[in-house]
């Protein structure tokens, strides 16, 4: 464990890194762009888009978290932030998520990730370098439970990962994010959005107009309960939450990078799993004062983003 991370005084609120993140601009100068609709042996179909070197020191693959996208601002600056140092980057879409609610007429779950398995077992085929993966929030939960538990092709190429602010327990996180109107109202927002689309898209298969009544993240989960056919909000949340046995069974180096004053994923979360943690050889724990939910700027003004910086150097001391 280690402090790192000394932030602009002003950039010492948990709020202030949280919510600078989100509003970051993602205007970057990536190479070689190529946007893909890949297409999983489920039919499910999800945007990649990749940017391509020639001859790169490896292949970096991003996941970006709940509502986020291939364009959220941490994920561009964590692209061209690799890029621009000799390696070739893969960012992957979550199902209905940026815009892409009307490419499935199934609903985004939590606990789906053979499609993301399937999506780095494709990578790894085309591309001879070693990957490295990198994830924000629920990103960082989809590396920890491909890690723990999948026995893809694609890892056999896999030399390790980072994840930031990883969610470890998603009822926690919700509870958080319901006891803090800026964040609750925020998801709400994009929430009840996002099934207007899928709605639009698919008016024979869907009506939300229950959840568009909800006041707060379970109720809304609670009404999409049917679709996931789970009785509870608890027992769905508990599917894809990381437990002490998770963390023995990863299996390949991986830094997780979190901040004690995290408002949506609480610290007695790293704390509730920090043995098995410091037992386990192949992870890293880097544990920081401030830096809120992936926030970790170090700068208001300038592209420092912390968390990328030290995930980048991570990765070039496993290559």
């Amino acid at each position: 464990m280690s402090e790192l991370l000394v932030p602009f005084v002003l950039l010492r609120n948990s709020h202030v890194q949280t919510i600078l993140r989100a509003v970051t601009s993602a205007n970057r100068h990536l190479l070689n762009e190529e946007r893909t609709i890949f297409k999983s042996s489920e039919d499910e179909r999800i945007i990649l888009i990749s940017n391509v070197v020639q001859d790169p020191d490896g292949v970096l693959v991003i996941i970006h978290g709940w509502f986020g996208s291939v364009l959220s601002s941490n994920v561009i600056e964590a692209a061209e932030y690799f890029q621009k140092r000799n390696w070739s980057v893969v960012r992957v879409g979550l199902k209905d998520h940026g815009n892409t609610e009307h490419l499935n007429s199934s609903l985004f779950s939590f606990t789906d990730i053979a499609y993301i398995q399937e999506v780095l077992d494709c990578v790894a085929e085309l591309y001879s370098k070693r990957m490295f993966l990198l994830g924000f929030s629920f990103g960082g939960n989809i590396i920890i439970r491909l890690l723990r538990e999948c026995s893809g092709s694609f890892m056999k190429t896999v030399a390790g990962a980072a994840v930031v602010s990883p969610v470890l327990n998603p009822l926690d996180a919700f509870d958080n994010i319901n006891t803090t109107i800026l964040y609750k109202w925020h998801l709400l927002s994009l929430w009840k959005k996002s099934l207007r689309k899928k709605e639009l898209a698919f008016p024979q298969t869907y009506n939300f107009s229950e959840c568009m009544k909800c006041d707060t993240p379970f109720d809304i989960m609670n009404n999409l309960l049917p679709h996931f056919k789970h009785g509870s909000v608890k027992s769905y949340l508990a599917e894809f939450t990381i437990v002490k046995d998770d963390i023995i069974k990863v299996n390949n180096p991986i830094l997780m990078i979190s901040s004690k004053d995290d408002r949506i994923i609480p610290f007695s979360n790293i704390s509730d799993l920090i043995e098995e943690m410091c037992r386990n050889p192949m992870i890293k724990l880097t544990i920081t004062e401030h830096g809120g939910h992936c926030g970790f700027r170090r700068k208001i003004m300038e592209d420092d983003n912390w968390a990328i910086i030290e995930s980048f150097k991570y990765a070039s001391e496993l290559r």
